[in-house]
């Protein structure tokens, strides 16, 4: 395969850092990301899907990043908030310098595009 339709190019499961005692932790899961061209990465088990433009890392340097589904622990949600899909971790070893487009796959079926006004996407550094 070409790398940028790769989708899982190695698996490693790295230890569960402290900010995460508590949380369920389902799946982990590394890839390799290379500067020099765009990359779609697809965590298929997972409905994630990360999209890495050309660069987003020096052209010349191979980042390892780490996604991590989390679908239960001590999350603070809004009062009547309902969460349909697992919650994503995802770091990287290198700074980036461009933006990465991140999809999830919701279990959820909408009856009408008004109900498109409650999903909402929350994003927060791991650190909080």
């Amino acid at each position: 395969k070409h790398r940028r339709d790769a989708g899982v190019q190695y698996c490693y499961v790295p230890p569960v850092p402290d900010h995460f005692k508590g949380v369920y932790v389902a799946g982990r899961n590394s890839f390799l990301v290379q500067g020099d061209e765009a990359q779609y990465l697809n965590w298929e088990e997972y409905g994630c899907r990360l999209h890495f433009q050309q660069g987003t890392i020096s052209p010349s340097d191979t980042c390892e990043v780490v996604a991590q589904a989390l679908v239960g622990g001590n999350f603070q949600f809004p009062d009547g908030t309902e969460l349909i899909s697992a919650v994503f971790a995802i770091s990287c070893a290198r700074n980036l310098q461009k933006p990465v487009k991140v999809e999830i796959q919701h279990c959820v079926t909408l009856q009408n595009t008004q109900q498109f006004k409650y999903l909402s996407f929350v994003q927060t550094p791991l650190n909080q």
